[in-house]
């Protein structure tokens, strides 16, 4: 069989070869396989066998709810912490590498033949001793984080013949005396599971020796950790790791009072630390439990590595207003990086923040707060400085919301942007200089699910200065939807509207409400504006429009100025304009017709150089 030719050969071009094709297999890129052999010997290697090492690119293991794609006569499996073996089979499920490519499945049948390949849990796989387990677990390769902190001296029987590894091993806090790998000739990194580390010894006091395979081969070398509390020497360990120089005296600094470095282990945080001053790495875990702190600041400069689930745990810390440290810092280790609970709501004060510890928390990093209120609710000064009190991280509302005659310039309904969820009908009418809907950004859901269908859940009615309706994160409306504009809504958000109630919502533009209040403002603006034209000492770059049609003639001109800038030639074409530098009167560009006012003037522009 081509893997244990491979291993047993004295060459080592078998021997990278077989690196070669479970690297691919695994998902690298060929790319970053000829970085660990050489391009020049990958290229030998691949002339060689005609061609399988490279279209082993093409194959990727997956994993699909804990199982991964199966091979002939082997199959991985996932369950509860422990790799689980199915003994060498064919079924329907299996993938038929004759009709992907003969040749490739002949390579994979050669280089798995006869082998059990255990597929460990999802983060890390614990294995205790031979004693307290019921179930033994016998495997040849094994995919994943494989744990080992067993107290025996020896190490169980169904580890010790492993012979590949996919992914990493940490040995933590265990009796061993001896780590016997005798069998073992391959250990391939796979940063998602591991991260950083493929080989991990911390707090092994009584380990005197390691052995591997007298081939053994592990392309990432340099990532291995050796720390804590350990009796180990270059010298016992078999075969002598190329390029990687065993720490004389452990670096571990737990038990310092100051001048510390590096911790390797749980740090947890003490207020009273003398440490911090001078810490510049955790290997293990930073805890931050039930403190006064305010801010994270103290820790910026401190990188944390986690060995073993979340690098980072941040509990019970009510008073934390600001988290902005959380980008400054560098934080690696298996995804999530971070445990955050209980931490109350003072923190949160933006979208940012909230994205941030949902990128990198296993959970969401808040409750939304359920706010109580029967009956219609009306929008006010009063009501949204309520919100701001009780709905820093987001809210429920079980109730109505009523968002009626007010003025968009002169209120702030920023706090509104952390409403997530309205049990109820939400009523927005009889606003001015309400142009957007952007301060219910976050709305996810309208309406109550018990309510009739027939019952209106949105409505939107005499907004004059409303010209978009948009609501990038709802997606449910249990109801229906009323739609009253004095301005064409966008393409777009009228079919954002149909599309969530299935075609059923009436969209109408208004003409006789609301034209005559345009007029009148609109009238009453170019008075003003001509009223005061006269009063502006205008200099030759200045330029002045006090109508729509000035606007749009002005616009245009200037359109043309700027491609003569380009090119004066074209001044014979356009004629001479000046590019202005001061604007006085009226501007005027609304973005809800299909093309706006200015990219309407300039593809003019463009159409007339192009048919010159």
């Amino acid at each position: 069989m081509l893997f244990e030719r491979a291993v047993d050969s004295e060459g080592t071009k078998k021997m990278r070869l077989a690196v070669l094709l479970i690297c691919l297999m695994y998902g690298w890129a060929q790319e970053e396989v000829e970085e660990i052999i050489g391009a020049a010997e990958m290229a030998e290697i691949d002339a060689e066998f005609g061609g399988n090492a490279s279209m082993m690119s093409n194959v990727t293991f997956t994993e699909n709810g804990g199982n991964a794609t199966t091979v002939p006569v082997a199959t991985f499996t996932e369950t509860g912490g422990s790799a689980v073996v199915v003994p060498p089979t064919t079924s329907p499920k299996d993938v038929d590498f004759d009709e992907v490519d003969k040749r490739k499945g002949k390579t994979f049948n050669e280089l798995f033949r006869g082998m059990t390949v255990c597929k460990g849990h999802a983060h890390q796989t614990k294995i205790g001793s031979d004693k307290n387990r019921t179930r033994r677990t016998d495997c040849d390769v094994f995919v994943g984080h494989l744990w080992i902190d067993v107290k025996d001296e020896t190490l169980p029987s169904r580890i010790s013949r492993l012979r590949l590894v996919l992914g990493c091993i940490t040995v933590m806090d265990s009796g061993l005396r001896e780590l016997n790998f005798s069998l073992l000739s391959l250990l391939i990194y796979n940063e998602r599971r591991c991260r950083p580390y493929v080989l991990r010894l911390v707090d092994n006091e009584n380990l005197t020796s390691i052995t591997f395979h007298e081939n053994f081969t592990m392309p990432d070398s340099h990532l291995i950790l050796f720390a804590g509390k350990h009796s180990l020497t270059e010298e016992s360990i078999t075969p002598r790791m190329k390029g990687y120089h065993l720490p004389k005296d452990s670096d571990d600094c737990r038990d310092k009072k100051r001048g510390c470095k590096v911790i390797y282990g749980d740090f947890s945080y003490s207020e009273n630390d003398e440490r911090l001053s001078t810490l510049e790495r955790i290997e293990g875990r930073l805890v931050i439990h039930n403190t006064s702190l305010t801010n994270l600041s103290v820790f910026e400069k401190i990188t944390v590595v986690g060995l073993h689930g979340p690098a980072l745990k941040i509990t019970d810390n009510s008073n934390l207003t600001d988290i902005s440290s959380l980008y400054k810092m560098k934080i690696r280790g298996p995804e999530p990086v971070l445990k955050w609970y209980n931490n109350g709501a003072l923190w949160c004060h933006n979208k940012a923040d909230l994205k941030l510890l949902s990128r990198i928390t296993q959970k969401k990093p808040y409750r939304l707060i359920i706010l109580n209120w029967h009956g219609p609710t009306r929008v006010n000064d009063e009501f949204l400085n309520s919100l701001r009190k009780q709905c820093r991280c987001g809210c429920v509302v079980y109730g109505s919301l009523e968002i009626r005659d007010l003025d968009g310039e002169t209120i702030d309904l920023t706090p509104l942007k952390n409403v997530y969820v309205i049990f109820g009908t939400l009523t927005i009418t009889g606003n001015t200089r309400l142009y957007d809907l952007s301060f219910l950004e976050n709305l996810n859901s309208i309406g109550n699910y018990s309510a009739n269908i027939t019952d209106i859940a949105f409505e939107l009615n005499r907004n004059v200065d409303l010209f978009d309706a948009y609501m990038e994160n709802l997606e449910k409306i249990h109801g229906e939807v009323q739609v009253r504009t004095c301005l064409k809504l966008p393409v777009r958000t009228e079919k954002f509207f149909k599309d969530l109630t299935q075609d059923k919502a009436i969209i109408r533009q208004e003409t006789e409400g609301c034209t005559r209040e345009l007029h009148e403002k609109e009238t009453e603006r170019e008075r003003t504006v001509e009223s005061r034209r006269w009063n502006i000492s205008e200099s030759e770059k200045s330029c002045f429009a006090g109508t729509d049609g000035q606007l749009t003639d002005l616009l245009r001109t200037q359109s043309y100025a700027r491609i003569i800038s380009i090119d004066p030639n074209l001044s014979e074409v356009f004629g001479y304009h000046t590019i202005c530098e001061h604007f006085y009167g009226h501007l005027k560009v609304h973005n809800y017709e299909r093309h706006g006012a200015i990219d309407l003037i300039q593809d003019r522009a463009i159409a007339s150089l192009q048919g010159r």
